[in-house]
C-alpha cells in the first residue's frame, strides 16, 4: 500500500495542478465549471480509498494468481538443484538445466505478474526481470567455468526469487 501511496498522491497533485481537481485553497472562480472544491482532508480520504482499491483481489483473481504461482513456486524448487552441480563444476550440466528453466521461468512470472495488482506489477516485473538476468549470467559463466560468478549469480537469482514470491498475494 506505502508503493501505491507513493504514485497515487504525485498523481493527483499532478491532477490539481492542471485544475482537472481542486481544492478549498484555490478560489472557488477558478475551479472547473460543476466543480466544488476539496478539503485537504478530502484529498487524502481519496487517495485512501484509491489506495485500498488497488490491493484488494476477488477470490476468482487470487485463485487465478495461485493456480499461476504453484508453476513458479515448483521453479524455485527446480532452480535449486543447479547449485549441487555449480559446487561440482559440472557445466554441461549447468547449462542444461538452466536452458530448460529459462523460458518456463520467463513465461510462468509472466502469468503471475500480469494478473497481479498495477501496484506490484511494475516492482514483480522488475524483480523477474533481475532473476532472468542472474540465471543468464549463470549460464554464461558456465561456458567460462567461472565458479565465483556463477555461485554469485545463483544466490542472487535466488535471493531475488525469493522476493517475487512475496509479491503474490495469498488467501
Amino acid at each position: 500500500m506505502a508503493t501505491m501511496k507513493r504514485l497515487v498522491r504525485p498523481l493527483l497533485a499532478l491532477v490539481m495542478s492542471v485544475g482537472l481537481l481542486t481544492v478549498a485553497v484555490v478560489p472557488a472562480a477558478m475551479a472547473l465549471p460543476g466543480s466544488e472544491p476539496m478539503l485537504p482532508s478530502d484529498l487524502e480520504e481519496v487517495a485512501d480509498q484509491l489506495d485500498e482499491g488497488f490491493e484488494d483481489y476477488s477470490p476468482q483473481q487470487l485463485k487465478n494468481i495461485g493456480l499461476a504461482a504453484d508453476t513458479v513456486r515448483s521453479m524455485r524448487q527446480e532452480i535449486e538443484q543447479v547449485q549441487p552441480d555449480i559446487q561440482l563444476r559440472n557445466w554441461s550440466d549447468v547449462h542444461d538445466e538452466v536452458a530448460v528453466l529459462l523460458p518456463e521461468l520467463r513465461q510462468g512470472m509472466y502469468n503471475v505478474t500480469e494478473q497481479l495488482k498495477l501496484s506490484d506489477r511494475a516492482l514483480a516485473r522488475a524483480v523477474s526481470t533481475e532473476i532472468l538476468i542472474h540465471l543468464e549470467r549463470v549460464d554464461e559463466a558456465d561456458e567460462m567455468q567461472n565458479y565465483q560468478a556463477a555461485e554469485i549469480n545463483y544466490m542472487q537469482a535466488l535471493q531475488d526469487f525469493d522476493i517475487f514470491l512475496t509479491l503474490i498475494p495469498t488467501v
